[in-house]
Parts: structure tokens; sequence; C-alpha cells
């Protein structure tokens, strides 16, 4: 519903351009939704129960007793109508009369939004790109899902997280603009910028570089020989506890960083004896250095560290425009009073480290390769700029935090039956690995631009 709102916005707005889509042919040229998405019509007959008793149970969208939005319609309002007063201001160099620069845009972070959104349908529904997008994140969000759940035959599930999670959303010692404000830091970091147009590719390359050398793999199993669970937990535990007195003065910041994070980490990694001098790690680790920082010991601390810094340092830097230090420590108080048992990063530990589900190495390589076909990262600054309009809105920031708490319910509301989260996790998991996704991507390209004639991109992987 939200998909085809903003679709419909994109092209329903600023008609004189000329990107919009030629006329759809006539309906019975076109196949059925049941023939287009054929995995997506099974999932509803086999999860629709759940679905229908999901969205009842809650009333999600019926309007509360007081007379207010339900909090689902909130969002959505407030993203169209962010979206459509965002549409009114050309772009730099767009032709006189009409609202985008087709020939020459500006950077993503500094365009139309109403343009980017167009921008972003074409590349990745009439283009098919968003099929690519999916395949990169297939592994995180199935293994991720699959572990909430217990998907695997013989395993147990680990609803722990998402009791975590969903408490994360109403205790009164978290704040959703925490999240809402470190998941935009974040994205800023990654945004290509006038100065700097490669930027995300940059970084990308960088961090497959580390993921890609032959010693990657070794250094993973060598330390999972040397560290449990409960070991990984308490290393988890005392990082996390330096990050949270990280300074956010600027003056203090670097010390406390080179001390508490860059020299702890090298010299643990050294402990496992996955040391610099070592011929067989040597490269890994300066690479490993690109990203965390080159200094271990505590005589390294006194060193000079010049003006070129690790990745990590440039990200946690208080002085970005868009900081991500301040609200992360914030989220990490949040999960240390809603999470005491570390359950979060017990998952991290079992799927990144030890069975390795997730595929970090794939998904980076994945992404680049996605990245590399949209240079401009359109996709990433238009999220970017819908969490600043849901945390500049104190209804969207409530509605949010209500959506969050109401999804990841762990109770059962009566014996016998399912809890939210039971209901809308294995409907996720489904729609995940049933190949739902793809198709629905095919029926907008279908919706928005048709089915007669040419070929279908978004379509190829479907029969």
């Amino acid at each position: 519903m939200v998909a085809g709102a903003l679709a419909a916005a994109a092209f329903g707005c600023g008609a004189q351009d000329v990107e919009g889509p030629p006329a759809p042919p006539h309906p019975a040229q076109c196949r059925s939704l049941t023939e287009l998405a054929p995995a997506l019509n099974q999932v509803l007959q086999q999860d629709g129960g759940k679905l229908g008793t999901f969205i009842n149970r809650n009333k999600l969208l019926d309007p509360k007793p007081d007379g207010s939005q339900a909090p689902l319609m909130v969002v959505v309002g407030l993203v169209l109508s962010n979206l459509s007063s965002m549409g009114q201001e050309p772009e730099a160099g767009a032709p006189g009369g009409q609202l985008c620069n087709l020939t020459d845009p500006p950077a993503a972070r500094d365009a139309n939004q109403m343009c980017e959104l167009r921008r972003i349908i074409k590349k990745y529904v009439r283009e098919g790109n968003g099929l690519d997008a999916l395949h990169a994140i297939d592994p995180v969000v199935g293994g991720t899902l699959g572990y909430i759940i217990g998907a695997k035959p013989g395993s147990q599930s680990h609803y722990k997280v998402a009791d975590a999670l969903g408490a994360s959303c109403q205790k009164a010692s978290c704040k959703t603009e925490d999240l809402l404000d470190m998941l935009t830091g974040i994205l800023s970091f990654i945004e290509p910028t006038k100065e700097q147009p490669k930027r995300h590719l940059e970084l990308l390359a960088q961090l497959n570089d580390l993921l890609n050398d032959p010693r990657a793999q070794p250094m993973m199993q060598k330390i999972v020989t040397k560290m449990s669970q409960d070991d990984f937990v308490g290393i988890a535990r005392v990082l996390i506890d330096n990050i949270l007195n990280f300074p956010t003065d600027p003056a203090q910041f670097a010390a406390a960083y080179h001390r508490d994070l860059e020299i702890k980490i090298n010299d643990l990694l050294t402990s496992f004896g996955i040391a610099r001098n070592d011929p067989q790690w040597a490269d890994l680790r300066v690479k490993l250095d690109a990203v965390l920082g080159p200094h271990e010991g505590a005589n390294d601390l006194n060193k000079p560290h010049g003006n070129v810094h690790a990745l990590l340092y440039d990200l946690l830097d208080p002085t970005r425009p868009d900081p991500v230090l301040k609200p992360m420590q914030g989220e990490l108080a949040c999960m240390k009073q809603v999470d005491p048992d570390f359950n979060l990063v017990r998952m991290t530990y079992d799927l990144a480290i030890v069975d390795d589900v997730l595929g970090i190495k794939n998904l980076m390589g994945a992404i680049q390769k996605l990245a590399e076909k949209d240079d401009r990262l359109s996709i990433l600054s238009l999220a970017k700029n819908l969490i600043k309009m849901i945390r500049k809105d104190e209804l969207g920031t409530r509605a949010t935090r209500e959506i969050c708490v109401t999804a990841l319910e762990t109770q059962a509301p009566a014996p016998g039956e399912k809890s939210n989260a039971e209901l809308l996790l294995s409907v996720a998991y489904d729609l995940e690995t049933d190949g739902v996704m793809p198709e629905l991507i095919c029926v907008v390209d279908t919706l928005l631009f048709g089915c007669a004639g040419g070929t279908q991109p978004a379509c190829s992987g479907l029969k």
C-alpha cells in the first residue's frame, strides 16, 4: 500500500515533465495478479489468516477511540504530504516550466526529492535493478528472520531478540529519536557529496578489499577457536561501555577513541595470534588498520596520528554535520537496559561469525555492484530525507514508536494464541524466502509502465 502510494505520488505530481511513463495498454493485454505474482498469491493463501489476525487484532487501519488516525496512516500521510511539498521547487538547471533537470541533475542530496523518486522508480523498477538490490539483502533479511522464528528444522526460536527491539521503542530509558538520528548520521556518512561524488564506492571498495582478503576467513576461524559466545559478549560489553564513555567534545574524543577502542581491539587481535609482525597476517592487519586504526599497546597512545583517520574514527567523529556518536550512545544505553543478556550480540555471533549465515562478504560485494549501477545512490538520499521527515514531526515519531511496539509484541493476548511478533515475523519470513519481493517489483513495473511490447527487466527472473 505504502509503495503504491509513493509511486502514485511520484508520477501524479509535476506531470508536465517528460519523465512520466507512456499510457498503459488495454487491461486485456496484461496478465492477472495471480499470474504475475504466484508466490505472493500462495503466501497470502497460506498466511493470510495470520496477517488478517494481526491487522484486525491491532486495528492498524482504524481510527483510535479518540478519533485520531491509526499510527500506520499517520506515517503514510506524513510521507506523502512531505513528498508533495518537496516537489514544489525546480531543480537547478531544470528547463523553464519544468521540475526536473533531466540532462545534468544535481547530486542526490541537493536534488528535488520528487525528481529523485522518479529516478529511483526508473532505476530500480523499470530497469530491473531492484532485483539486484533484493538479492544483495536476501541473506541478511532471511537469515535474521529465520534465526528469530527458528525456521530451520530442529532449531530454537529467539524471540528475545524481538522482545528487546520492541522494548527499545517504549522504555523510558530509550528514545526513538536516537535511533532515527543515528540512522540519519550513518546514511549521511555514506552519501555522495559534490566534493566526493564517489565516496560511497570508495568506502565499499575499502571494506570489500578487507573482506575479500584470502586471510579474512582463516582469521574468523581463529577467532572462533579462541572465543566462545560468552567471551564475545564479554568483549562486546567492555567495548560498548567504552563507547558510552566517549566524550562528545572533539578536543577529548581522539584520545578516548585511540585508547578505548582502537588499541583495545588491536591488542585483542594480537593476543589471538593475529599479529601484525607475523607474515601470515601482516597484509590483512594493514587493511584492518584502514578501518580501525593502526595503534596498539599503551606506548602507542601518545604517538602522532596525523590527519588521515580510520573509517570507524571518521564515522564516530563528533564534528560530523549529522553526528553518529551521541545518538549511538543513546541507543547503546537503551539496549543495555532492555537487553541485559545481550541477545542481539549473541545473534551477531551466531549468524555472522560462527555460521556466516548472513554471508557478509557476498552481501558487500553485491552492494558494491549495485552502487556501481546507481552511482548517484538516490535511494540512500531519499531514505535519509524520509527519516528526517519523521524525526522532525512529533506525531510521526510517536507513530513510528507505536508501530514498533505493536509489531514486536511477544506476549500472546490469550493462552493458545500467537503473539504479534510470531504472526508478523513468520509472514515476513515467508514473503522473503518464497520469492515474493521480486514479484512485487514486476507488478509495480507492470502497473506503472504497462505490459505490452518491449522488454521488462523487472520481470526477467519470473515466468
